[in-house]
């Protein structure tokens, strides 16, 4: 095999491209197939290029490693462990006689997490392990307010002095970390800060019982602290307001939220857990009975945190609100659902329970009721803001008022349905519908409207004539929202109020006799007739297929029905009269006059007169609609 000469530059037969001219041979070169006999040259052996090196992934130990490494947990471990190590203090009394040593144990290892944090913040910027140490050094802060609530019923004198030296010590604590450590914490922070841990420290030094103290006043004060708290949760809302900004230069690498909003979600768990452990230590009944003791048994119930879920509600709400994030103002908006399933007590769990319950319902009422009133107002709140679906939750919560009374604990003891919840829905619905031109809103406005007169006591006897006027009501709702409105919803509803129509005109004409007394049979089936011909006429304005052709259904059935009843009657009343003699006669009269007009051209005439189908087009297609 050879290849080309390339010609000499001063040749005069050279190409103008001699390049292009040894591309191709070397193209007609490689084009050929090559053997094991027959080789490529050297210069046509394409070596590919070396692969990038791709590391084998890590093991799952090596994964599991790193993931230690990085969030190091072992201070937390190392607090489990020595709380464990210190349980012999908290057993069999024994914490009565060594709850300074215990004191001392505890409050030595915060001081050696304290000056660890700042060690490693100072020298080897380690802020991911000083977060855990602050997290932990909380828990630690909420493990010693709850421990000394014995000591305190058995020695009162020593159970406030370690109450009121532990709150000393924490302040200290965490003010001494603050300063040693560069962290800037505003002042509308650290205030709800200090005024949340005052209150697991010092609460209980009010419950301590005297002499004087009954058991229903103690049981009262150990429910006040979930309303104290839901004031001590709400005073962040200052410092929501002033946005993310008001710490964005904090002194640490923490952005908001995780600083400071970890520290306060910490307490107000703690707070939510210290409302409980305020039953089991100070309950009256506790004091009584050992084995109730052992088993849990409080007056504590999932009610007591009502006031705690909606104040953290409504910081979410303020959060989202504020910083304009729309998934946090839909979570605080499902909080207060979930309070109020709360305030729906399950009675027979525990006798102190069922007790306090009871007395909370003789002085008050039950807990759903000022649960919905909360619940009114936290809604008010978030429409009055503008928040998305404010106000289709506000409307619920109003509606819920037509069930629940003062004794509503369950679904036995929900009240008959009130009219003035469902008139109050409907007034503001319509406001809110006309104003902003929404048929969805005028049409269930309206429906409430009806259903307000249906439950209302307007002086009606009969049952079926009540139910009448309420199903009545509604389809005028739908035929006026239908026909008025051209929105895309009122394009919808148009064939369902026909087929509304049609059922109510059904049980109309089935039992017309089952209205009351006062009203005649003739009268309501004659109304039948009167629904027909409406929806012939309707149908040209709407218009709709649907209704034309249910109409002259309707019409004509609620005739022959008519027609029934007055022959009936005439029967019944005829006298000396032969009725039957009579309508045959006046049928072979109508009939001669219906000859007589064709054969003069008289039903040409009157053709225009009667409404043919309407032109639907694109109304009632899927397009359309």
């Amino acid at each position: 095999m050879s290849f080309p000469d390339h010609p000499h530059p001063s040749d005069p037969n050279r190409p103008e491209n001699p390049g292009a001219t040894a591309g191709n041979a070397l193209t007609q070169v490689t084009a050929k197939s090559f053997t094991s006999e027959n080789p490529p040259p050297a210069a046509d052996r394409t070596v590919p290029p070396p692969l990038p090196f791709e590391p084998p992934p890590p093991s799952l130990a090596t994964r599991l490693l790193r993931r230690i490494y990085n969030h190091n947990p072992f201070y937390l471990l190392s607090v489990c462990f020595v709380l464990h190590g210190t349980r012999f203090w908290l057993r069999d009394g024994a914490s009565l006689n060594s709850a300074w040593q215990f004191m001392a144990v505890i409050c030595g290892f915060i001081l050696l997490l304290d000056l660890t944090a700042f060690v490693i913040v100072r020298w080897g910027k380690v802020w991911d392990d000083a977060r855990t140490i602050l997290l932990t050094l909380l828990f630690l802060f909420v493990t010693l307010a709850l421990t000394f609530d014995q000591t305190l019923l058995s020695q009162p004198l020593m159970g406030q002095a370690l109450l009121v030296g532990g709150f000393l010590f924490c302040s200290l604590v965490t003010e001494g970390l603050l300063l040693g450590l560069g962290i800037r914490l505003p002042a509308l922070f650290r205030i709800p800060y200090y005024l949340q841990l005052g209150l697991l420290f010092l609460y209980p030094v009010g419950l301590q019982p005297d002499a004087t103290t009954d058991a229903a006043s103690l049981s009262w004060r150990i429910w006040l602290f979930s309303p104290l708290a839901s004031i001590a949760l709400l005073s962040l809302v200052p410092a929501i307001r002033q946005g993310r900004a008001y710490v964005k230069h904090n002194g640490t690498p923490w952005a908001w939220p995780l600083f400071p909003w970890c520290v306060f979600v910490f307490l107000g768990l703690g707070l939510g857990y210290r409302a409980f452990a305020l039953s089991l230590s100070f309950d009256p009944v506790m004091s009584l009975d050992t084995a109730a003791a052992s088993n849990l048994e409080a007056a504590f119930g999932g009610w007591f945190l009502i006031p705690l879920i909606l104040a953290a509600g409504f910081l979410l709400l303020e959060i989202g609100r504020v910083e304009r994030l729309p998934i946090v103002e839909r979570l605080a908006l499902a909080i207060p659902a979930f309070a109020l399933l709360l305030a729906f007590p399950t009675v027979g769990r525990s006798l102190p329970h069922d007790e306090f319950l009871t007395m909370f319902r003789a002085a008050l009422c039950a807990p759903a009721l000022p649960t919905l009133v909360l619940m009114t107002f936290y809604y008010s709140y978030a429409f009055l803001k503008g928040v998305r679906y404010a106000q289709e939750c506000l409307c619920a919560a109003v509606l819920m008022f037509a069930v629940v009374g003062l004794d509503s604990i369950n679904l036995r003891t929900l009240m008959p349905i009130q009219p003035w919840p469902l008139a109050t829905v409907a007034l503001f619905q319509l406001a809110m519908g006309i104003r902003d031109g929404r048929s969805p809103r005028v049409l269930f406005g309206l429906m409430c409207a009806a259903a307000a007169v249906r439950f209302g006591n307007w002086g009606l006897t009969s049952m079926m004539l009540r139910n009448a006027l309420w199903f009545g009501s509604t389809e005028a709702a739908l035929i006026g929202v239908s026909w008025w409105y051209r929105d895309r919803f009122a394009r919808a509803i148009r064939p369902l109020s026909a087929w509304v129509m049609a059922a109510f005109a059904w049980g109309l004409l089935e039992w017309p006799e089952q209205f009351e007394p006062r009203v005649p049979a003739v009268a309501v089936t004659g109304s039948v007739v009167l629904m027909g011909v409406l929806a012939v006429v309707l149908s040209r304005r709407m218009p709709s297929l649907a209704w034309y052709f249910l109409g002259w259904f309707v019409g004509a059935a609620g005739t022959l029905r008519t027609g029934m009843i007055a022959y009936s009657l005439a029967r019944f009343y005829r006298g000396p009269l032969d009725i039957d003699s009579l309508l045959l006669g006046a049928a072979f009269f109508v009939l001669a006059i219906l000859i007589s007009t064709a054969k003069g051209g008289l039903l040409q005439k009157v053709g225009p007169w009667i409404p043919a189908p309407p032109d639907v087009g694109p109304w009632e297609s899927s397009r359309g609609t």
